[in-house]
């Protein structure tokens, strides 16, 4: 058995075209990476977006929560206060 060392243009050619064609696969790949990688980066702002929002209210509401279980204290300790005069 022999090894023929020559290159023929053939061979070069059949590099060239593997080469090619893996570089090409390659930076479709990435294209397509990082084109889902955008789609997510948006979505994942649009959701903190929502995010933020949602804890304003929260607070709002948490704030208006205090300010009725404070007036409801209140009321009850006057309805309290009441009775005890009545008795």
């Amino acid at each position: 058995m022999t090894v023929d060392w020559t290159i023929s243009v053939g061979q070069i050619v059949g590099v060239l075209i593997i080469v090619a064609g893996t570089w090409a696969a390659i930076s479709r790949l990435y294209a397509l990476l990082d084109r889902r990688l955008a789609v997510f980066e948006s979505v994942l702002g649009t959701h903190a977006q929502t995010l933020v929002t949602h804890s304003q209210r929260m607070e709002k509401q948490d704030d208006v929560m205090l300010g009725l279980s404070g007036a409801m204290q209140r009321i009850i300790g006057r309805m309290e206060a009441w009775t005890e005069q009545k008795r």
